[in-house]
């Protein structure tokens, strides 16, 4: 897992949306959520709402799905390595 992940959070009773969860992973890669980040997931409540509302920039993976509404993604991908490209090729 370390050649892919700089950390892994498990949420021990905490779980998304639940801002902690998202402040232990910050955590986890040595920053703070002030200093914003990404949420890449494929729940729109969970992943892209939890996200927003911890201050991070979102990517909702679709697996050819249509977005079901509500607060929109900052970027929607097919796929996981859509994703990855996306937010690895620094966009803003």
């Amino acid at each position: 897992m370390a050649a892919v992940a700089d950390a892994v959070c498990i949420s021990e009773g905490t779980r998304k949306p639940d801002q902690r969860i998202f402040e232990a992973a910050a955590v986890g890669v040595g920053r703070h959520l002030s200093q914003g980040g990404w949420m890449i997931g494929d729940n729109a409540e969970l992943d892209v709402v939890g996200g927003r509302e911890a201050g991070l920039r979102t990517v909702w993976i679709s697996h050819g799905r249509p977005w079901p509404g509500g607060p929109a993604p900052d970027f929607i991908a097919p796929g996981i390595l859509d994703a990855l490209e996306h937010v690895l090729g620094g966009a803003q």
